[in-house]
């Protein structure tokens, strides 16, 4: 029904969203030597799931409807991680003798598909396989077409409440729900944002409440280079040099700091970026431009003073 509505591209079921922490099982495989068992996460599917989510598969075949082994559930996909527990050879999975649970599953693993992320990135991709079940689906999965979502949503609520009148429709977009997921790490960058926004205003009132005191110190210096022709450059580059100087103090203590810090926190996510130098850089020019700016008010003001009035201040 839901694809015959001219908003839906296409549809699949499954027993488990994208997202989840999947269901484990036990399994069991031959091997050369011995009967092997272990356990493994699996998803049950619909033979077109592979094709929905565009799923390569790198060894052997998908599921398929015009196998009568396919249709009842005894043919299995592995994905790279199972196949590299079940042999070393990737190659020589396909047609391995598959079991799992206590259902009466005998059958063989038709095709391997290229690991996937089925979970937060934090996690490494953990042996999955797949089957076809007509019994065990949970999740409608439909794939609409962009250029009106609520029309779309209108035609899928229309055939579920049809079908389904005693059942509330309830969805949500894929994006959404992987979204969830993150929401500590956006939480925390929040958090981070906000106290890294008040540290810079509150580092920035300390330097300029520390500039008006060193400039006031240094009025009669200044006003006697001036006369023996120092140009307002020269004077502001003479005040800042010492905050200059600091900042640098600052940034050579901080950054070996925040980068064993970084690394120490992104260790625990199996998939991740890089921290390079060209990060540190950029915060470094930051960090003194926004000392330079603080410092250069009070500077300029000292420069272009008259040094008759600075001269007189006792």
């Amino acid at each position: 029904e839901l694809r015959n509505q001219p908003g839906i591209v296409d549809v699949t079921s499954t027993s488990q969203r994208l997202g989840n922490n999947l269901h484990q099982t036990s399994m069991q495989y031959r091997s050369d030597t011995a009967l092997i068992r272990s356990s493994s996460s699996f998803v049950g599917i619909e033979t077109n799931y592979i094709d929905f989510y565009e799923i390569e598969v790198v060894e052997g075949r998908a599921l398929n409807d015009d196998f009568e082994t396919d249709r009842r559930g005894m043919s299995f996909l592995v994905n790279e991680a199972l196949a590299k527990d079940l042999s070393a050879n990737v190659s020589d999975v396909v047609g391995t003798r598959f079991h799992f649970g206590g259902a009466d599953s005998l059958g063989t693993i038709v095709g391997v598909v290229k690991n996937f992320n089925y979970n937060k990135l934090d996690l490494k991709v953990e042996p999955l396989f797949m089957l076809r079940t007509n019994w065990d689906w949970a999740e409608v999965n439909v794939k609409i077409k962009p250029d009106n979502l609520q029309e779309s949503i209108s035609q899928i609520e229309a055939v579920w409440t049809q079908l389904f009148p005693q059942r509330p429709f309830e969805y949500q977009f894929l994006d959404e729900h992987i979204g969830q997921m993150y929401q500590s790490e956006q939480q925390l960058t929040k958090v981070i944002s906000i106290l890294s926004g008040l540290a810079i205003i509150i580092a920035s009132l300390g330097l300029f409440g520390l500039a008006s005191f060193t400039v006031r110190q240094r009025l009669k210096e200044m006003g006697i280079r001036k006369v023996l022709g120092a140009s307002v450059m020269q004077i502001v580059m003479i005040l800042s040099k010492k905050f200059t100087l600091l900042v640098l103090i600052a940034f050579a203590v901080a950054a070996p700091i925040t980068y064993w810090l970084m690394n120490d926190w992104m260790a625990g996510y199996e998939y991740q970026v890089g921290i390079g130098a060209g990060i540190f850089l950029l915060v470094g020019f930051a960090s003194w431009a926004i000392a330079l700016l603080t410092v250069s008010a009070q500077s300029l003001g000292v420069a272009k003073s008259n040094p008759v009035n600075t001269l007189r201040i006792d």
